[in-house]
């Protein structure tokens, strides 16, 4: 499970994703898991931030 989920920071999530699109992937589905009362805008705009560097 863990080589098709990526659990944690922005920055290591962002890590993963890259890593897949590295490999050959032209495409990689993001989903935010989070708790009810987290804004997930935020936690996609921090994932962006590390994706664009």
């Amino acid at each position: 499970m863990d080589s098709l989920v990526a659990i944690g920071t922005a920055d290591r999530v962002a890590a993963r994703i890259t890593e897949q699109l590295d490999a050959g992937a032209d495409h990689v589905c993001v989903q935010l898991i989070a708790a009810q009362d987290v804004d997930l805008e935020c936690g996609f705009i921090d994932l962006a931030t590390q994706l664009i560097r």
